[in-house]
């Protein structure tokens, strides 16, 4: 077995390493920070400016460059299988790079498993689809990155914890074409509380509520959003959000259709 064949990078929730059965330590903040950008670059170079910013947090003191060259080293040793192989982080002119092809990184195959749900629901397969999804957010294990230290990895877990919000929507959409509105009433319920400026979930609130016979809260829903938009942003509802309520006050019959004819 290669030394890199068994190891996994953990990226959806707190950062960890582990290499079958055992977890591997990272010591210290600044070899997280180099570890989580080169891994985050997916296989691509990562210049040292980048890593000294990540790791020093935009504030690298004299001698950043040097210790950035020993967290590499640090952490080609410290990744190492039980055959002393160290783990091949490549160095060239422009920084460092990890191949993409060293172990599993969760965040690479959350993507490649969230493609392959889309390309199932393109093709109308909306069972396999939902699965697909349900299985892959299963994957998280909390905020990705959670404990992250400097404001560029912090920035990097943001764009991450919006893949996942954007695949649970999409995930939502699916259940509600299927027909599982009761089931995921109570998640909506929670999400649009959880997150009152994110209009999707509470427009797929509303759906659910109205399918479920409850059309007052579906239109309570809707007033509690506009509010908290204009309270917040200064701003209205998105039209296809107005749209579903005006469809909801009508009892229109294409809402016991495609929630994508509704939303965007």
């Amino acid at each position: 077995m290669r030394s890199t064949e068994d190891l996994e990078f953990l990226v959806l929730g707190p950062l960890e390493v582990r290499r079958g059965q055992r977890r591997v330590p990272v010591r210290g903040w600044r070899e997280r920070a180099v570890l989580t950008m080169l891994l985050l670059a997916d296989g691509n170079t990562v210049t040292v400016e980048r890593l000294v910013a990540a790791a020093w947090d935009g504030d690298p003191p004299f001698g950043a460059v040097k210790a950035v060259r020993n967290c590499v080293s640090a952490l080609r040793h410290r990744l190492a299988g039980d055959d002393g192989t160290v783990i091949p982080i490549e160095a060239n002119p422009a920084g460092y790079r990890l191949p993409a092809d060293t172990g599993r990184l969760d965040a690479r195959d959350f993507r490649r498993q969230v493609d392959a749900t889309r390309q199932l629901a393109a093709a109308g397969d909306a069972e396999r689809a939902a699965a697909g999804l349900r299985d892959a957010l299963s994957w998280w294990r909390g905020p990705a990155l959670d404990g992250a230290g400097s404001q560029i990895v912090q920035h990097c877990a943001a764009r991450l914890d919006e893949e996942r919000m954007t695949a649970l929507e999409e995930y939502l959409d699916l259940e509600l074409v299927l027909g599982r509105h009761r089931q995921v009433t109570g998640e909506l319920l929670a999400l649009a509380r959880q997150h009152p400026l994110r209009e999707r979930f509470t427009g797929q609130l509303m759906l659910a509520l109205y399918r479920s016979g409850r059309q007052a809260e579906a239109l309570d829903a809707y007033l509690r959003l506009a509010k908290r938009l204009a309270e917040d942003l200064g701003i209205d509802p998105t039209p296809a959000v107005t749209q579903l309520h005006d469809a909801i006050l009508r009892h229109d019959p294409s809402l016991d259709g495609h929630l994508t004819a509704l939303m965007p």
